[in-house]
């Protein structure tokens, strides 16, 4: 049995109007669980979208507040007959339903969609960021390989400095160098 199978059964049956599924903090939030669920069972089966499954749990967070927010605008429509929740409103199962399905759809938009990137930039997840990156290029590969850059050239400066103060405790006499018996060079520290 699918999970959008199992919502909508068990559900129905405690959902006694399909308003409650919007209406009722906790049976929104559960159904938000079992879109989750589904989501990530249709896109495990699916090669081309399964590159999102690894974002379900990250995505599905901001999904989850997207659509909270937009709940009672989402329900009024129904009312009025604006959307097509409007004909899944008579039987609750149908109104799960839509709503699973509403939950998956949002989150295609979300993480495919580029119109919602001032949203959610799901390029970003699962990336961390430090407050020395220059935030002005959107491209996100290239502002990781310029502070890879960065911290490079950091050990770089830091190498030349170890370098030049050795050269320099050299040419003081601080540091000297003597044959071993294998033929390498041991360094004597002059004190």
């Amino acid at each position: 049995m699918r999970a959008i199978d199992i919502a909508t059964e068990y559900y129905s049956k405690t959902i006694k109007c399909s308003e409650d599924i919007f209406i009722v903090e906790k049976n929104f939030f559960d159904i938000c669980f079992w879109a989750r669920e589904s989501c990530r069972e249709i896109f495990s089966t699916n090669s081309l979208r399964y590159d999102l499954v690894r974002k379900i749990d990250d995505v599905g967070m901001e999904v989850d507040r997207y659509i909270y927010r937009r709940r009672f605008k989402i329900l009024k429509n129904a009312q009025l007959g604006k959307n097509s929740l409007s004909r899944a409103m008579n039987h609750p199962k149908k109104a799960i339903k839509w709503f699973i399905e509403r939950w998956i759809n949002t989150f295609m938009n979300l993480s495919t969609n580029k119109k919602y990137k001032n949203y959610i930039d799901v390029g970003l997840i699962g990336h961390e960021l430090h407050e020395n990156i220059d935030y002005l290029d959107n491209d996100c590969l290239s502002l990781i390989i310029k502070e890879e850059e960065k911290i490079e050239l950091e050990k770089q400066q830091k190498r030349m400095k170890k370098c030049s103060s050795l050269i320099g405790m050299v040419t003081d006499g601080k540091v000297g160098g003597e044959s071993t018996e294998s033929g390498g060079t041991q360094m004597i520290f002059l004190f």
